[in-house]
């Protein structure tokens, strides 16, 4: 498969799956039928990581071409070891002890909720390309578990 080929909605999955294999991945970053369903986020972990997860943080904080700032970080939620890729002001929402008790992010980011869905939406392929670009990526193939 060919980056060309590769659905927005999938293409920061497809762009990390060149870094290393996945364990698990949750590779729809947004619900195409209702972009409002869910913030856009890219939920995942990496089989034998190394230091890709400090690698990624800090590509990620370098992030300035886009329309917001994201954050990958070690999931609160997880018992896994899951990472979430998430724009900040969802990482914030998801760090408030509202959220801990009703799980609601519509109602803790309130009117910025769908603006940072679209806006989020907007960066997807600006964030991939910086990706791409920080890892050389952008002519290799994704890795799968029998090339590990």
């Amino acid at each position: 498969m060919d980056k060309k080929d590769v659905q927005l909605t999938h293409l920061i999955g497809y762009t990390l799956s060149k870094l290393r294999t996945y364990e698990w991945v949750r590779f729809n970053m947004f619900a195409r039928e209702d972009i409002y369903h869910s913030t856009p986020g890219l939920y995942f972990r990496f089989h034998n990581p190394g230091d890709v997860y400090n690698q990624l943080a800090e590509c990620v904080a370098s992030f300035q071409k886009g329309e917001l700032q994201w954050k990958l970080y070690l999931s609160y939620e997880s018992r896994n070891k899951n990472y979430s890729l998430e724009p900040y002001e969802v990482f914030l929402a998801r760090s408030t002890d509202e959220f801990k008790e009703h799980y609601d992010l519509k109602r803790i980011l309130r009117e910025r909720y769908n603006e940072i869905c679209e806006l989020g939406i907007e960066d997807i392929q600006t964030l991939n390309d910086h990706i791409e670009d920080w890892f050389n990526l952008e002519n290799k193939m994704p890795i799968f578990p029998e090339d590990e």
